[in-house]
């Protein structure tokens, strides 16, 4: 009985520093369960804001201010394509078509909207990664449990992350998903069509990832040869699971995060008490 009483302590601690991380005195995480991040939005100010909406050679990096602000600390970060693949935009190799859109445009909203095209000589792939700081800084943000929506994926596009903890999609989603290492998971879509308009880019074309805690992300996006596409990265929990057809999130593959680690500790202390 001892032993018990031991192990259900010892176990409670864990979870309760697990769920305290973001509340603890100068701690360095951040936890973005239930957080929304915001890209090229209306009041926002963006540096490099000339490369939105247009045609950009690799290396380029666009700098979003106060993209989220997490217990009161205000996170800036800066968006940039890493590495091209068999692309093609403006007559120009290795361009990106767009790497966001722009501020105040006809699509404006919080996400992340890249364009690609292959060049004809192969399946045209762009690395993307989102480094997070503390605003006006150089100080790196380490943010916990990041949730991200990747929405549209079809006509036999696809996502690949790495860093992550865990992965959803949709009851009726049209991807497959492999998991090529630890932490690493591509979603292929089949050689069909989603559409805002019957919801189905936001749940059979969608999949959303949680990433480990770290102050940057890695995405790459990929497209078929002599095909271009349109994917949008959505930071945060992301829109409803709902399409015409009826959707909804499969989340037995996401891992415990906020509230559910909260619910973990709440049982451990409740167990402590009652022995």
């Amino acid at each position: 009985m001892k032993k018990s009483f031991t192990s259900i302590t010892l176990m409670a601690a864990g979870v309760l520093g697990l769920a305290s991380v973001s509340g603890s005195a100068g701690a360095a995480t951040l936890d973005a369960t239930g957080a929304t991040f915001e890209f090229g939005v209306s009041g926002q100010t963006v540096s490099d804001s000339g490369d939105l909406n247009t045609p950009v050679p690799e290396g380029t990096a666009i700098t979003y201010t106060n993209v989220a602000t997490i217990d009161g600390s205000v996170v800036d970060a800066v968006v940039t394509y890493v590495d091209g693949t068999n692309l093609e935009a403006d007559g120009e190799s290795d361009y990106l078509w767009r790497l966001d859109d722009e501020v105040d445009g006809d699509e404006e909203d919080p996400y992340i909207k890249t364009n690609l095209q292959s060049d004809g000589n192969g399946e045209g792939i762009a690395e993307i990664r989102v480094d997070f700081f503390l605003t006006g800084t150089s100080t790196p943000a380490t943010i916990s449990n990041l949730s991200v929506n990747f929405y549209d994926i079809d006509n036999l596009q696809w996502v690949e992350v790495e860093g992550a903890t865990g992965y959803s999609v949709s009851s009726n989603t049209h991807l497959t998903v492999t998991n090529p290492s630890s932490g690493e998971y591509r979603f292929t879509s089949v050689d069909e069509s989603s559409s805002d308009e019957d919801g189905t880019s936001f749940t059979v074309g969608r999949a959303r990832v949680v990433y480990a805690a770290s102050s940057s992300v890695t995405y790459r996006l990929g497209v078929p040869v002599n095909q271009d596409g349109s994917m949008d990265a959505d930071f945060s929990t992301g829109l409803p699971w709902v399409d015409d057809f009826g959707g909804g999130e499969d989340t037995s593959t996401l891992p415990a995060t906020g509230a559910a680690v909260g619910v973990m500790a709440g049982i451990a202390v409740a167990m402590i008490a009652s022995g």
